[in-house]
């Protein structure tokens, strides 16, 4: 596959004084730079990077013309716990939840001291998490849950 095979969008960007050149069939392939000219370059440079981390990995070029794939995971199983997941991120976090991005694949991990969140989650809510730490916090928050019935 080339360049051309592709669906391009090239606009300017007044906000920020910039052209931007993209494929639209491929996530976050984005090139900008002060002239339109050197955008489709760059572009292309990053197109042809690409090709060869898909060759390497052997996953397939997108097909032209498909929307590209989704690269984020889901959010239906923290979602679905989101009154408790609010508490507990306000209460052992120390943090809003409405403003934290997160996955059903995030874990406490990624919130810093683990003992320290451990210690505040069984003052909190009287549950041990300390075997649950490297889960998905929504498994986390439903061990939580189960245990306060």
């Amino acid at each position: 596959m080339q360049l051309e095979d592709y669906t391009l969008s090239i606009t300017y960007r007044e906000d920020w004084a910039i052209w931007e050149a993209s494929l639209l069939e491929f996530y976050a392939l984005i090139a900008s730079a002060e002239t339109e000219s050197q955008a489709l370059a760059e572009l292309q440079r990053l197109f042809e990077e690409r090709k060869i981390y898909h060759a390497a990995t052997g996953k397939p070029l997108p097909i032209p013309g498909e929307a590209p794939e989704a690269m984020f995971s889901s959010t239906v199983r923290i979602d679905a716990q989101a009154a408790l997941a609010r508490d507990f991120f306000s209460k052992v976090l120390h943090l809003d939840y409405d403003d934290v991005f997160l996955n059903d694949t995030t874990t406490l991990e990624e919130f810093g001291d683990l003992s320290a969140i451990r210690n505040r989650a069984f003052s909190v809510y009287g549950v041990d998490i300390l075997l649950e730490a490297e889960r998905p916090v929504w498994q986390v928050l439903e061990l939580i849950r189960n245990s306060s019935r």
